[in-house]
């Protein structure tokens, strides 16, 4: 029996920091089905890089970004758009840029 495979879409992330040494780059093209959100983005993080990126950005107890991180799709923090469902399309840029301290 043949499974159907849903089609993708390549997304930018871009970060800094702790993140950016986690992922081993500031810059990543990451292929995801199409019509995922920012959720299952950072599911699949967390599945390709392992659960210490997860301090980092989400709070998976409550599904949700952390209240110090920001995410922004397109230019636009989520928090403008539909939040942690927001969709993701071909070509998108996805910053995630957690709390840097420092001074």
């Amino acid at each position: 029996m043949l499974t159907k495979r849903l089609p993708v879409v390549k997304v930018r992330i871009h970060t800094i920091a702790g993140l950016k040494e986690v992922l081993g780059h500031g810059d990543i093209e990451l292929p995801v089905p199409q019509g995922a959100t920012i959720r299952a983005l950072l599911a699949l993080m967390v599945k390709r890089w392992g659960e210490g990126l997860v301090p980092y950005f989400s709070d998976f107890d409550h599904a949700r970004p952390l209240p110090h991180v920001r995410i922004l799709v397109r230019g636009q923090d989520i928090a403008f758009l539909d939040g942690i469902d927001t969709q993701l399309s071909e070509g998108d840029e996805v910053l995630i840029l957690p709390l840097v301290g420092g001074g």
